[in-house]
């Protein structure tokens, strides 16, 4: 192959490929701009949390122990953290089907936590300018709270960037804060990786053919380049 048809097939072929890849190289360079440019404090939410302090537990208030809450149970506990919750000494346990949030003071279950509960363990870690608008009990996990487990209490605060607070039902922690900066971060993240269904897989085929044509293009480019710049031979004259 000679020098005017190489040219001439990699010409075509960067043709082609800017064709099918340009859409995407742009919401990649667009996309990763935007993403460098967002505060991750506002996208995250963190800006509008309290700071989380660690509250020493009020043994006094420890009356039943976790021998005894397995006994109330009925079953053997898988583990069982004491911690303050709420303003009371709480067991976290693991215990199957009986897993979840327990009194320290009465063996009492506390979970799934009632609404009062969810708006007081929301509103205890929201420290932005808006109210408390809406609270819904969640039994199937929205796609903004993906990788949570249900049930999930939502609460909306009408702020300017429509945050949304999720507290585990089981446990009585936050466990997402969403808002308008993560929203669209989460879309330009799903542009950029191209996957979009669930939003965090960047190991499927789409996104690595797309990236082996993207390569090929700028590897074809390159070429283009080179050729433009060796020296043209000259025919000789008669």
């Amino acid at each position: 192959m000679n020098r005017t048809q190489l040219t001439r097939r990699t010409r075509k072929l960067h043709k082609w490929l800017g064709l099918i890849v340009a859409i995407q190289v742009l919401l990649w360079i667009s996309g990763g701009l935007i993403m460098a440019s967002l505060d991750l404090d506002m996208v995250r939410g963190s800006h509008y949390a309290a700071e989380q302090v660690d509250t020493p537990v009020d043994v006094a208030q420890v009356l039943v122990s976790p021998r005894e809450l397995a006994e109330r149970i009925g079953q053997p506990l898988a583990s069982a953290t004491l911690k303050t919750w709420q303003g009371q000494p709480v067991y976290q346990v693991s215990a199957g089907a009986a897993s979840g949030l327990y009194a320290a003071s009465t063996g009492v279950r506390l979970s799934p936590i009632d609404l009062a509960a969810a708006r007081a363990v929301a509103t205890d870690d929201y420290t932005g300018p808006g109210e408390l608008v809406e609270a819904e009990l969640l039994n199937v996990v929205p796609g903004e709270a993906r990788g949570r487990e249900a049930p999930l209490w939502r609460l909306r605060f009408d702020d300017a960037i429509h945050t949304a607070v999720y507290v585990s039902a089981e446990t009585g922690r936050v466990v997402a804060r969403r808002n308008d900066w993560w929203r669209a971060f989460d879309v330009v993240w799903m542009l950029h990786i191209m996957d979009y269904d669930t939003r965090d897989n960047f190991n499927h085929p789409l996104l690595v053919i797309t990236a082996g044509a993207a390569l090929l293009f700028v590897f074809s480019g390159i070429v283009l380049l080179v050729l433009s710049l060796l020296p043209r031979r000259r025919s000789l004259a008669g």
